[in-house]
């Protein structure tokens, strides 16, 4: 019975001692892997390298046709809302605050929370980005789209190299609202500046 009883605490603390250098071992793996961001996730399905900074983008942005020859770029975003356009223009007439002005006014009624009027400016690596959000009711223009009842915008203008970049996107509040993030982290991602 002894003998019985010294092979089972032989087999429990070889046991233990194996587990102990698994668990070491899965560690000291878990230290050598990369570590991934945010940021590396969202851009995981494209190549890092591309020739065109405007095809930096996540794999829920699709470049599409621009409608217009004024437009550089053109995007169509999913979102487990829905899916809202962003359209980027580049060194279009009047000024940043004209801009931002002009982009206010295509909006009346109630604000939406959460996309309550405002613009906010930033440096960032030695480029000057604009923030700009509102809401309520969308009056349409500039080739936008139909008016839209309870509608948000969510923009950047980015002065980088004497170069100046409108990013803009209009689409029902919710849906604006649920892709807004994904919207600031890939304009910030882009390497326009």
């Amino acid at each position: 019975m002894n003998n019985f009883k010294i092979q089972i605490y032989a087999f429990i603390i070889f046991s233990g001692i194996i587990m102990l250098v698994m668990i070491d071992s899965s560690q000291e793996s878990a230290i050598e892997e990369p570590q991934t961001t945010n940021a590396d996730k969202l851009f995981a399905s494209n190549p890092t390298t591309t020739t065109d900074p405007l095809d930096a983008v996540p794999s829920n942005w699709t470049r599409v046709e621009p409608k217009s020859s004024m437009r550089l770029a053109e995007y169509k975003v999913e979102t487990t809302s829905g899916f809202y356009n962003v359209i980027v223009f580049k060194n279009i007439g009047g000024n940043e605050d004209q801009n931002i002005e002009r982009w206010f006014g295509q909006f009346s009624g109630d604000k939406v929370a959460g996309l309550e009027e405002r613009s906010e400016s930033m440096d960032i690596r030695g480029s000057q980005l604009t923030f700009v959000q509102t809401s309520g009711s969308f009056n349409g223009g500039m080739g936008q789209s139909e008016p839209i009842d309870a509608a948000g915008l969510m923009g950047f203008i980015i002065n980088s190299n004497n170069d100046v970049f409108y990013y803009k996107a209009v689409a029902d509040s919710k849906i604006i609202l649920d892709g807004k993030r994904d919207f600031v982290q890939t304009v910030l991602s882009m390497p326009l500046f």
